[in-house]
């Protein structure tokens, strides 16, 4: 389903806009990286690595003004130099850090103030770095952490106590033969993995209470290629693989949908880089495509194209780099048969404003930096004010993650480029985009079948409209969803009746119906299904100014 089905089944689809694009310090050369990213409700953080000898660092981010909350580096974080692994964050007082120390134990630490207070260690495998780590809300576990090595999922509620309180191992309890990620609810209180079933080949998806590790329910997605990103929306579990999009059932584990394609998702290849949008109801995805960046949203029904918004310009709007490519060869002091000619034929140098020629005898050579002159010959610079001119080449600005929190979308990456006698550079960024107009369409009907028989369509539905408007189709959608018109969503605002409860239980009322799409098809006290009243609830209206944006 695309652009146009999309906003014939909701009214209108967000179109989204940029806003700005901040930069942070990375490193400033001699093999640095840029890692990754965490989310949670109030705080965004950037990991990586100053410098090629393990010099780890974590800044951490006010979501609301990208204002660096702290900034941690390897002195506060890691023993004698030792590697960073993964870090995550829970509300505003807390950072727990994975590392391995140089002896090669592996700790967990969370740090309890910004200030560098009290350190409270957690022992982890003692042989195997986490693939993966997470820190509950408020929830039942505290850590979780993933081991992909041993296919075990591990939780310690009580991290003063310095105990683990689950494992769960997959191999041994489900048959799985690898894991690959999870999810935590919320709260913390479930875990969603997704890994291979052994027996079926399949991809696998588990439940996992943290508080106990019971199995609430595994299945087989149907599926055997890729490797999916997990999102989770109120009812649902979505799979975002680069070779498949999956719909799985939040309570029962059912694959309410699976559509197999490639490239759904922005860049296309590797791991998805995919969010949701609660408020919009859209996946995000972002990535590089022919030397363009882009920002792509797709339906959560089916993974399809809903639009794309292109901001290669806003982000090179911000690059730090420049267009100068590196110094031609036979430059080099040793290279340069007659240096008198470097001292005393020019004072500047030509194509770099501000740079002068500096040479003398006395100078370290090692340390110089060198310009051709357009004239011929060579000239040499002081490296201080080499440094200071910020000579850097620009290099493919990298793209690493898409985050969206309360419909503000988060794309980080960072700025890349080569020194000129040094190794590469990076500048983490964070670029923001939020939801503008809407993109508007006429009411009617959507593309809808009934499961199993193609030819009962939307017009089919509208000839009982009071029956087969809770007709699912082979996705498990109702036709209301989609048959807008047939089912008369056409001409109503997107508002919840004040009013309007189930039968026998009036606090059951559309906020209950907005937690669990299928409450949609419940029948109230006046008899008539939810999807009549509890309109913005469940989608079913065309008021295109007030859908857009629903919280």
């Amino acid at each position: 389903m695309g652009l146009l089905s999309l906003t014939l089944a909701v009214g209108a689809a967000v179109a989204y806009e940029f806003v700005d694009v901040e930069r942070y310090n990375g490193s400033p050369g001699d093999g640095g990286y840029f890692g990754y990213s965490v989310k949670n409700p109030s705080t965004l953080t950037l990991v990586g690595d100053r410098y090629r000898c393990a010099r780890p660092y974590v800044t951490v981010l006010d979501l609301d003004g990208l204002w660096v909350i702290n900034h941690f580096d390897s002195f506060d974080i890691v023993e004698d130099c030792g590697a960073l692994g993964h870090v995550a964050v829970q509300g505003e007082d807390k950072v727990a850090f994975v590392y391995e120390k140089e002896d090669g134990s592996v700790v967990i630490d969370m740090q309890t103030a910004w200030n560098g207070g009290e350190v409270l260690s957690v022992p982890g495998k003692e042989e195997e770095m986490p693939t993966q780590f997470g820190v509950g809300e408020a929830g039942s576990a505290h850590f979780v952490a993933l081991y992909r090595a041993t296919l075990e999922l591990v939780g310690v509620k009580d991290y003063a106590a310095e105990d683990v309180s689950f494992s769960v191992d997959f191999g041994a309890t489900l048959g799985w033969d690898d894991v690959d990620s999870f999810v935590l609810d919320t709260e913390g209180d479930f875990a969603y993995v997704v890994g291979n079933d052994g027996a079926s080949s399949d991809r696998a998806l588990a439940k996992i209470d943290t508080y106990d590790g019971a199995v609430v329910w595994a299945a087989a997605v149907g599926v055997s290629e890729g490797t999916p990103t997990l999102l989770l929306t109120q009812t649902q579990v979505l799979l975002c693989s680069n070779s498949f999009f999956a719909r799985v059932d939040l309570e029962t584990g059912a694959t309410n949908y699976l559509f197999v394609e490639s490239s759904l998702w922005l860049p296309g290849s590797g791991t998805a880089q995919v969010a949701y949008d609660e408020v919009n109801d859209l996946i995000v995805s972002v990535g590089w495509v022919d030397g363009v960046a882009l920002l792509r949203s797709s339906s959560t029904k089916t993974g399809e194209l809903v639009e794309e918004v292109d901001f290669t310009s806003d982000l090179a709007s911000q690059d730090p780099g420049s267009e100068r490519s590196d110094y031609p060869d036979g430059c080099e002091w040793s290279s340069i048969d007659d240096h008198s000619t470097c001292d005393s034929a020019a004072t500047s140098c030509d194509g770099f404003p501000g740079l002068f020629c500096d040479f003398g005898e006395d100078d370290d050579y090692s340390d110089s930096g060198v310009c051709c002159l357009a004239s011929g010959g060579c000239c040499f610079f002081d490296f201080d004010d080499w440094a200071a001119n910020r000579w850097n080449i620009k290099g493919t600005t990298e793209i690493t993650t898409v985050h969206v929190a309360d419909g503000v979308v988060y794309v980080v990456g960072a700025y890349e480029g080569n020194l000129y006698d040094e190794d590469a550079y990076h500048m983490p960024l964070v670029a923001r985009f939020q939801a503008g107009d809407t993109v508007a369409a006429s009411c009617t009907d959507g593309v809808w079948s009934k499961a199993g028989d193609p030819a009962k369509d939307c017009a089919w539905v509208g000839d009982l409209a009071e029956k087969r408007c809770l007709v699912k189709n082979d996705a498990a959608e109702y036709a209301f969803e989609t048959c807008l018109a047939s089912c008369g969503g056409c001409g109503h605002a997107c508002a919840d009746s004040a009013t309007w409860h189930k039968i026998d239980d009036p606090s059951k009322d559309c906020a209950w119906v907005k937690r669990v799409y299928n409450r949609c098809a419940v029948v109230g006290a006046d008899g008539d299904f939810a999807f009549n009243h509890c309109r913005r609830a469940c989608m079913t209206c065309d008021d295109e100014a007030t859908c857009a944006g629903l919280d």
